[in-house]
């Protein structure tokens, strides 16, 4: 391997998150990883009978609801929905849904009526109108397992934001659904106008705050804290969004807007996770078999996102990338299919991030605030 061919491997642009099933906000949560965020439909018939869909995460193992003290069986329609039928309450009442999974249980109090007149008001609904994605926070935390290799430090701390008209668009909507790739993606974001918010705005989490300052790219007003150091991100920790000024939309404070996960402990092959210069590209992915990166901890209510930009082994030149993710399961796969095109020897600069996404109401633009944290390594490989 020749050394001048690492200082051509290029960090590639931030993806701006991985998104999940669009979730309404004012979640009950229960044990860490396990949720409700949405109940639909939050009433029925006291007769019952009808199929309910309970939205959130951490439904994993065994999964039970109950409709008050009536346990039913459950199906897991995927990690972020569950089904389940309400039995017959033979009277018109109000009960609590209660969902338990391996993570353990969580009430949302309330959550179902049984009536056979009038429709009941939701339970998640707060009576603030809010509609449409009016921003977005991103929060990066990147391990880079050679440093060597991409002339940088480790780690590498962003957090962005940016905020405009109210958008029925995701920043998350251009991202492929879990277990799929797509080759060469394109990071897109919503088509809607900037709002200048004032010169600042902060996340906070106790005495830790993070100023993020106003800043103009391509016309559109954006705000950018800069290089952050590790301390600042800290783990398993609500952040609030608050902007003094807010511009047109007044003064505003979006509580617990940014939660941010747990570090990985492990990655397979070992050497995405650390690594020097002299054993850098040594984890090799085949072009016939494909290749699988194995993780731990796993099991949130995220997903897990492979980055590769791949480069010619003689030259340096980048030659395209691969985005393929899936839910937060231990181990992703990557096809042969989209590794057979390229030439053996490809160089890979291989990003691996686990990623949750969740929209707040922000009351003051009456538009959903879409958090993007993603928690990465940034490791190396060839393709044989």
């Amino acid at each position: 391997m020749k050394p001048w061919l690492l200082a051509l491997l290029l960090l590639a642009p931030a993806l701006g998150g991985c998104g999940q099933t669009f979730l309404e906000p004012n979640v009950d949560t229960g044990p860490e990883g396990l949720y409700v965020s949405d109940v639909d439909p939050h009433y029925g018939p006291t007769a019952g009978g009808n199929t309910v869909t309970i939205t959130g995460g951490g439904f994993e193992g065994a999964v039970s609801v109950k409709f008050g003290g009536a346990s039913v069986d459950a199906t897991v329609v995927d990690a972020n929905n569950v089904t389940a039928v309400a039995p017959d309450a033979g009277m018109e009442l109000v009960v609590d849904l209660i969902v338990s999974s391996d993570l353990g249980e969580v009430t949302l109090e309330e959550g179902y009526t049984f009536t056979d007149t009038d429709i009941p008001p939701d339970p998640d609904d707060t009576g603030t109108e809010v509609e449409g994605v009016g921003g977005v926070v991103e929060f990066t935390h990147l391990q880079v397992a050679c440093t060597q290799c991409f002339g940088t430090t480790s780690p590498q701390i962003n957090a962005f934001a940016a905020f405009h008209n109210a958008t029925t668009q995701t920043w998350t909507d251009w991202l492929p659904d879990p277990g799929t790739c797509v080759a060469n993606p394109s990071n897109t974001a919503p088509a809607s106008s900037f709002v200048d918010v004032g010169s600042y705005v902060h996340l906070t989490a106790g005495s830790n705050t993070i100023t993020m300052s106003r800043t103009t790219v391509s016309g559109d007003v954006q705000y950018d804290a800069g290089a952050l150091g590790d301390s600042d991100f800290a783990r398993n920790t609500a952040y609030d969004l608050e902007a003094a000024d807010g511009g047109a939309w007044g003064p505003f404070t979006v509580v617990d807007a940014v939660t941010t996960g747990q570090m990985f402990e492990a990655i397979y092959p070992v050497e995405l996770l650390y690594t020097q210069m002299q054993s850098a590209f040594s984890p090799v992915f085949s072009r016939s078999a494909g290749a699988t990166i194995s993780y731990s901890p796993y099991g949130g209510s995220g997903t897990f996102v492979a980055l590769l930009g791949m480069y010619d082994g003689q030259s340096g030149h980048y030659l395209g990338s691969l985005l393929c993710r899936d839910y937060d399961n231990g181990s992703l796969t990557i096809p042969a299919a989209y590794l057979s095109s390229y030439n053996r020897g490809t160089l890979l600069a291989v990003y691996m991030y686990r990623y949750n996404i969740t929209w707040t109401a922000n009351e003051a633009s009456g538009s959903y605030i879409e958090s993007v944290v993603s928690i990465g390594v940034l490791g190396t490989a060839s393709l044989n």
